[in-house]
């Protein structure tokens, strides 16, 4: 007689399990703590998430201009809008990574109060990759 064996029932993936698979099969160098970072308890990300890489050394002055454009979309279907703000460790400019954070903490805080669910992290990558 055959001894057959059932798997449990896996119950389906939230919607946060599936974006930070997602998330985590495109890239190594994206961390559990950016994605925790991101995540706000109090609020729980819309169906919808746009990720939006910002190059802190040379983006900062892109950031409130495409927020903007977001907050007009605010009436559609809910999204929210992730910023990851990085720059490139030991090489960068300091200076500038710094302002670029105190704009994309300006620009949220503006959007946020706005009604866009905003998000945003800064990270230094130690060996990025650029073009893929």
């Amino acid at each position: 007689m055959a001894n057959l064996e059932f798997d449990e029932a896996k119950p389906e993936p939230t919607r946060k399990e599936r974006l930070f698979d997602y998330w985590f099969s495109k890239t190594d160098r994206i961390s559990e703590d950016i994605a925790i970072e991101l995540h706000k308890r109090n609020q729980p990300m819309a169906p919808t998430v746009v990720l939006i890489p910002v190059a802190a050394e040379q983006d900062a002055q892109y950031i409130d201009k495409s927020l903007g454009e977001y907050a007009r979309q605010a009436d559609c279907e809910p999204f929210t809008v992730m910023l990851l703000l990085n720059y490139r460790e030991g090489q960068a400019n300091m200076d500038v990574v710094e302002a670029c954070v105190s704009t994309a903490s300006r620009a949220v805080q503006k959007y946020t109060e706005h009604g866009l669910d905003v998000r945003a992290c800064v990270r230094g990558l130690a060996d990025p990759t650029i073009g893929e």
